[in-house]
């Protein structure tokens, strides 16, 4: 039995976190960052409604 990999998308944005939230996006997850010390990631998984409502909370910035 094949197991599919879950994608994420990781968020350090308080902003755009909350704005997801708001809109009915609940995160897995909250960790620490690997690539920034000191910050943190809300994650969240990834799905075309996900990337669509970042798309336009970014104001057309995710490609």
């Amino acid at each position: 039995m094949m197991s599919q990999e879950t994608k994420q998308k990781c968020i350090r944005s308080m902003r755009v976190a909350r704005e997801l939230m708001s809109r009915g996006f609940l995160p897995m997850d909250v960790e620490t960052s690997r690539k920034s010390k000191g910050y943190l990631v809300f994650v969240f998984r990834e799905t075309p409604d996900l990337i669509e409502t970042l798309d336009e909370i970014m104001g057309g910035q995710i490609k």
